[in-house]
């Protein structure tokens, strides 16, 4: 009997994470600490757990989404809840601190600033990328000691997640490979992305805590031997949080016959149905060759719109509920181009929609004594 693959995964209590896990559970030895179980901001703390594992896969889904201020050190804006790591629909800086020190970060920051062509910043960047990761990890260090009572914390959720990504990248002799799952943010939300392919990355850097954080990851990337990044634009599925995330919502009000309610414009975004990214990722762990690129989009064949959507729900579950747009106009479009990835994965094929949403809709119905319904009600 084949020995199963031992892999360490990171996240594995969140969305994307729990799905994951029930979707490969009895196919891997998997190893999947909470947070109070392993600290991933605290390189000893990892460094140490990867002394006493050897894995053959890493797969890195976490994402720090609050972190507290520390002495003072970050503002309420700062360390306010970033935007969906999977990306979808949702509902919903200075260079030092108060006391002059400089804030990890800040010096790439100043580098983007005064870059004069897209060349400079190439160039920049490349130089930059190793230093700014292994400063955010000392520059945690530091501050953990500032308060011995307190888990070591950072000041910004921009520096918590390079810190994480860094802390597991330096082990990079005690694992195989590594797969990241990275976002469609990386190419910069500030402008409209249609169908946007992988060697677009670079064009523009983007303008947000999040997104700079995984293009960061990503120049990294480019130059390990080791690592894939997984770039996602929208995911849907069960354990999502329904009332943040457009197309769970939209299920379960409609399963209490509520009116389906767009908070913003309608947009096209690239919907990947969850089920369909476990199998992706299970691809990358067993594929035995190298994989042909160190990134790939992933996402399905066509982009939609959340009109389209909520019309399917109407549809799948038979109904014909009002649908609500709050404002007018149409949003920037948020696709990615999958060519690359079905070159490597020969034969792919995504779920359709109307299907997810059936699957998700009978998920929620089993579950409709855990829905609140007060809260999906009242938040519109």
């Amino acid at each position: 009997m084949a020995r199963k693959k031992k892999l360490f995964v990171t996240g594995g209590s969140g969305f994307i994470g729990k799905n994951f896990t029930e979707l490969a559970a009895g196919n891997y030895e998997l190893h999947c600490p909470t947070h109070a179980e392993l600290e991933l901001t605290d390189s000893d703390a990892v460094e140490k757990y990867f002394r006493q594992n050897d894995f053959d896969v890493v797969l890195h889904m976490a994402n720090a989404t609050r972190i507290p201020p520390i002495g003072g050190l970050a503002t309420e804006k700062q360390s306010s809840r970033p935007p969906a790591p999977h990306g979808g629909a949702v509902f919903e800086s200075s260079t030092e601190d108060k006391s002059g020190r400089p804030i990890a970060g800040s010096s790439r920051r100043a580098i983007y600033q005064q870059a004069n062509s897209m060349e400079d910043l190439k160039t920049s960047t490349t130089s930059v990328v190793r230093q700014d990761l292994k400063t955010s990890v000392e520059t945690a260090q530091q501050r953990a000691r500032l308060e011995d009572s307190e888990l070591r914390r950072l000041a910004t959720l921009g520096e918590a997640n390079q810190c994480i990504f860094s802390n597991i990248v330096r082990c990079e002799d005690r694992f195989g490979r590594m797969i990241h799952l990275g976002s469609g943010a990386e190419y910069d939300k500030t402008r409209e992305l249609k169908k946007v392919k992988e060697t677009d990355f670079g064009a523009s850097v983007p303008k947000d805590e999040y997104g700079l954080y995984k293009y960061l990851c990503s120049k990294y990337i480019e130059r390990a031997d080791n690592i894939t990044c997984l770039r996602i634009f929208g995911c849907y599925g069960k354990h999502e949080d329904y009332l943040r995330f457009f197309i769970s919502n939209a299920v379960c009000r409609a399963i209490f016959d509520l009116p389906i309610v767009i908070r913003n414009k309608n947009v096209f975004f690239d919907y990947l149905f969850v089920d369909d990214l476990g199998g992706i990722i299970r691809h990358f762990i067993d594929s035995s060759s190298k994989p042909k690129y160190k990134s790939y989009n992933a996402t399905p064949d066509a982009a939609v719109d959340l009109l389209f959507i909520a019309n399917a729900v109407n549809k799948v579950l038979g109904k014909e509920l009002e649908i609500i747009v709050k404002n007018k106009g149409l949003g920037l479009e948020y696709s990615g181009d999958n060519s690359r990835l079905k070159e490597e994965i020969h034969g792919i094929r995504f779920t359709p929609l109307e299907s997810g949403i059936a699957k998700l809709h009978d998920w929620y119905s089993a579950n409709k004594k855990s829905l609140d319904y007060k809260q999906i009600s009242e938040r519109v």
